[in-house]
């Protein structure tokens, strides 16, 4: 057998081996800064692999030395689909296309933005969960292909969500800033016990909803749920015992997803109850009753 016949098999034995232990789930990938994953086995190895190199004793002592990549790195590569994927699926139009989707109507919420001065009726905006924008940063790019992370600039936190080029393997990074305040209901006849417990719940409620809020809003640099800042803000009729809104309005046409992509898929929160559409936000403050307008202006739909 020739040298390079011999390599070539034995770089056949590594992607056996990378795809029998991804078949087993004999491996475990967790990213690791921008460029490389830290991997580690069910025999308790921990390695730093990328796209091209591994701190295994195979890779260093043998592969680095052949052209050969080890076991690991081939589960990797499989893992970001870079091996024997259609080379289109990675052209970053056609992912900005399918992360710019619009998402199911049930995967779309309501929230009261503002209400009138007569408390009945408010101005619905749309947004999305947190999960709901993680679960479509998982379908378009799997889930070893993104990362988020969270970073202290001065006082404010700042949110990244990286993306990795399934062909070269790097990393680019889009930030943002989220917030979501205190609630801050103290209540004058908690002892001083009670309102200490309460604002720190109230405080870890906020921190947790700032770094979703973060989450959420880079993930619209990358086009994830951007289209929802272009639907028409409604006026609906509002509850104020429960701070709720009694009515879902309906997303125009163009906010949906096309018929032929409209493929059925379980969302992770609950769909709500079709109810009446809502109406479209007037220029005065007095009660509207018009109809949606698929093609109204943009009205600035916020997503918090």
């Amino acid at each position: 057998m020739t040298h390079d016949a011999h390599v070539q098999e034995q770089q056949r034995l590594h992607t056996e081996r990378g795809l029998s232990m991804l078949a087993s789930a004999a491996i475990r990938f967790e990213p690791d800064g921008r460029h490389a994953w830290h991997a580690t086995d069910l025999k308790g190895g921990s390695y730093l692999v990328s796209l091209d190199h591994c701190t295994c004793e195979d890779f260093t002592r043998r592969g680095a030395n052949n052209g050969l990549r080890c076991k690991h790195m081939e589960a990797l590569r499989i893992s970001l689909g870079a091996l024997g994927a259609d080379p289109g699926a990675a052209r970053p139009d056609t992912l900005m296309q399918r992360l710019s989707a619009p998402f199911a109507p049930e995967a779309v919420h309501w929230k009261p933005q503002r209400v009138d001065a007569q408390g009945r009726r408010a101005l619905a905006v749309p947004y999305l969960d947190a999960r709901e924008v993680a679960q479509r940063l998982d379908e378009v790019l799997g889930p070893l292909g993104w990362q988020v992370a969270h970073e202290m600039v001065g006082d404010q936190v700042v949110t990244g969500v990286g993306i990795c080029d399934p062909n070269s393997g790097g990393w680019t990074w889009k930030w943002d800033s989220g917030f979501v305040g205190r609630v801050g209901n103290d209540d004058e006849k908690d002892s001083g016990e009670a309102r200490a417990r309460r604002r720190a719940e109230d405080e870890e409620t906020s921190r947790k909803g700032t770094l979703s809020d973060g989450l959420k809003r880079a993930a619209v640099l990358w086009g994830v749920g951007r289209y929802l800042y272009r639907v028409p803000r409604m006026w609906v009729d509002y509850d104020p015992k429960t701070r709720s809104l009694l009515q879902t309005p309906r997303l125009p046409a163009w906010a949906q997803p096309a018929k032929e992509d409209d493929r059925p898929r379980k969302s992770l929160s609950a769909p709500q109850a079709p109810s009446a559409a809502g109406t479209p936000e007037p220029h005065a403050e007095s009660a509207p009753s018009p109809q949606i307008d698929a093609n109204a202006p943009d009205s600035g739909a916020q997503q918090k």
